[in-house]
């Protein structure tokens, strides 16, 4: 037996790994397109930076696209001839200009639509093809531009219907993005089309604290929407890319309340907390959710990288999420969270059976300061007022399991996280409050078992934080799990391209396997 399994072993060794080869897609194009910086608090996307999570591992994204650019500036500039030395045979080119061109005042970028534009777009796919890749073409998409009647109006003139003129005179794959986000647009009418653009209440942003209502660039929401969109057009095209497009759930707006909620101070975005809802797909559900608490110092929220791209990998598991939009600071402080937190649990056990999930296996999951409200609602909960008049009041709060990534725990001077400390507490919070929401003090045996993932040298978050909330779980004999790895920035997330940090996932799968967590 001992000569057989060395036999396998060798022959396992001798044996060539194949690897299946990555398929590279370069992007150009403009600002509605384009990667945005600073995702923690920038409220812009382009819908190129939310395209890669709709494929699968073989593709490959690669973001060219430049704010502010037309055809004509992409290729004064260089930036085309620096794609055009990157590519290679079978490589895919998404080409979509035409916001800027249209610039009649800037000799820089205007280019006019039946002669310079198209010659740049014949251009584009002339020399991508003579390297052997791929060449497809994308209208622009739309302006949100509603005229008196409500009725949506085209601001593009000649530019979308040269693009399709190209593409049939070059037989080029042709994606109609202005056509689709026509439809996108005019059906969600004037009003909530707001949400899919740049439209950001005063005192929202940290970037626009005045606020900003833009028409032309995108929101997360209308990002992902867009990107949605052209990759669903791509696998309806016939075209091979398309096959690697995979499925993503499409979440939806709960709010917390019906109504105005309690401590609200107006009416507003900010004044309504809500949750954005990813169940898993159809068929993978085990029943299991997860609320999802994402990070930000209480003054602003990492709702992709905390938020939704974890909710994708928990869909990935066959657990449903919910990801928060909390209220915050400066306009709210405590207990105004807490109610928050509390009350994003009661919602999804409330109507659990309505959304085909178990009762009884609901977590909280937060991170950094949103590790904070999710530790605050396993150990700030009540088992609901069975005699209230909202039905949603009469379920406990209570999470089933808690998994906090580098949390902010305590409020002590010594340990604490200072911007959420003073965001959620005040300049001078009475001792009463530090105490209570430093939640290592507030453990007890009915605190829920508890998965704990931090770093040695994080920066922002002492981890005596994750260790002080472990040693609190440990004497009041509740199930719980720390990982502390060496090395890591704060904020990492799912930790893409880390391979020791991202390790986080796998053991994380594994406790709430152990846990019956995952069915």
């Amino acid at each position: 037996m001992r000569l057989a399994s060395s036999a396998l072993l060798a022959a396992a060794l001798l044996t060539p790994i194949v690897q299946t080869p990555t398929i590279d897609v370069h992007l150009i194009g403009d600002s509605t397109m384009a990667d945005k910086p600073t995702p923690e608090t920038n409220p812009e996307r382009g819908w190129g930076q939310l395209l890669p999570r709709f494929f699968d591992e073989h593709v490959v994204v690669h973001n060219h696209a430049v704010n502010g650019r037309s055809t004509k500036s992409f290729i004064a500039e260089g930036k085309w001839s620096a794609v055009l030395s990157q590519l290679k045979r079978g490589d895919y080119v998404f080409i979509q200009f035409g916001h800027n061109d249209e610039k009649l005042e800037d000799s820089l970028r205007y280019a006019a639509p039946n002669t310079t534009y198209r010659h740049n777009l014949e251009r584009f796919v002339g020399e991508a093809r003579g390297k052997g890749a791929i060449p497809i073409l994308f209208t622009p998409i739309v302006r949100r531009k509603f005229n008196d009647r409500g009725e949506l109006e085209d601001t593009h003139g000649a530019y979308p219907g040269v693009v399709r003129e190209v593409a049939k005179a070059l037989s080029v794959p042709l994606i109609d993005l202005g056509l689709s986000t026509a439809e996108l647009v005019r059906g969600a009418g004037v009003e909530r089309s707001k949400t899919l653009y740049v439209w950001v209440a005063p005192g929202s942003s940290a970037m626009y604290p005045t606020g900003r209502q833009d028409d032309t660039h995108l929101s997360v929401a209308g990002a992902t929407a867009v990107a949605r969109l052209a990759a669903n057009a791509l696998r309806a095209s016939g075209i091979a890319l398309g096959k690697y497009v995979r499925d993503v759930p499409q979440s939806s707006s709960i709010p917390l309340w019906n109504g105005r909620a309690p401590g609200a101070l107006g009416d507003s975005i900010i004044d309504r907390p809500s949750m954005a809802r990813f169940p898993a797909l159809p068929g993978r559900s085990n029943g299991t959710s997860v609320v999802i608490f994402p990070g930000g110092g209480y003054e602003h929220l990492a709702l992709e990288k905390e938020g939704s791209d974890v909710a994708r990998w928990l869909n990935g598991l066959g657990v449903s999420a919910f990801v928060v939009t909390y209220r915050l600071a400066p306009r709210y402080h405590d207990p105004v969270m807490l109610r928050d937190a509390q009350r994003a649990i009661r919602v999804v056990r409330a109507n659990a059976a309505a959304w085909g999930l178990d009762a009884n296996r609901i977590g909280a999951m937060g991170f950094s300061a949103g590790g904070h409200m999710a530790s605050t609602a396993a150990t700030h909960f009540d088992g609901g007022a069975a005699t209230d008049t909202d039905r949603v009041e009469r379920v406990s709060s209570r999470p089933d399991f808690l998994v906090l990534l580098y949390p902010v725990v305590t409020m002590a001077e010594s340990s604490a996280h200072r911007g959420s400390r003073r965001n959620l507490l005040g300049d001078q919070p009475s001792l009463e409050r530090v105490r209570a929401m430093s939640n290592e003090t507030q453990v007890t045996a009915a605190s829920p078992a508890t998965f704990i993932v931090a770093t040695t040298d994080d920066a922002t978050v002492p981890v005596e934080n994750s260790v002080m909330f472990y040693q609190a779980l440990v004497a009041a004999k509740v199930p719980t799990e720390l990982h502390i790895f060496e090395t890591g920035r704060h904020g990492f997330g799912l930790a893409p391209g880390n391979p020791t940090l991202s390790a986080w996932l796998t053991i994380c799968e594994s406790w709430m396997r152990r846990h019956s967590f995952l069915g």
